[in-house]
């Protein structure tokens, strides 16, 4: 793993922010503070941030069948993620919001619960994972189906199998479609 300035600077801030968590003289587990920055370390995802978002790879040519999807140099809309929501607008379409409830990124994915005035699954759960590859994040949404509660969609998430999510696959590896692509620009 290349070390970077950022990873460097994200270090400094949680070894500073443990001391806002910790009283020495009254706590001197290690265990305890490095488990509790792991804690704070976690609560945001990794691809954290706002991003326009492709189909696939840059190379990716699109399709027509079984459905028309358009080729990977088109922008197909946003994503907005922070430790708090994951907000998802499809170009023409209104935003898709998710309250965030966990995050996991040693397995790359953020559960969630879409927000009550949702137009499709308000209430219900799901997951986002991410990838990265070729220097961009891909994010996969979760396809199964909503879930009613935040242990029924982790058990769904633990229960994947690579023929449903393969992350090396970023054209038909997500249950299927294509993973969306990241961008900045």
């Amino acid at each position: 793993m290349k070390i970077t300035s950022i990873t460097i600077k994200a270090a400094i801030i949680l070894i500073t922010l443990s001391g806002c968590f910790f009283d020495e003289k009254k706590n001197n587990d290690n265990d305890t503070t490095l488990t509790s920055l792991l804690y704070v370390a976690n609560i945001t995802p990794t691809p954290s941030g706002t991003w326009f978002f492709y189909n696939a790879t840059p190379t990716y040519a699109g399709q027509t069948n079984p459905y028309p999807l358009d080729a990977g140099t088109i922008k197909e809309g946003t994503y907005i993620i922070n430790s708090s929501q994951v907000i998802v607008t499809y170009n023409g379409f209104s935003a898709s919001k998710m309250n965030v409830k966990l995050v996991d990124n040693s397995r790359s994915v953020v559960f969630g619960q879409v927000t009550a005035d949702a137009q499709f699954g308000a209430n219900q759960y799901l997951y986002y994972m991410w990838t990265f590859s070729g220097g961009y994040y891909y994010v996969c949404p979760d396809l199964n189906s909503y879930k009613n509660t935040l242990q029924d969609v982790v058990t769904d998430f633990n229960n994947l199998t690579t023929t449903q999510v393969d992350r090396t696959n970023l054209v038909s590896g997500c249950f299927g479609a294509v993973w969306s692509r990241l961008q900045v620009n």
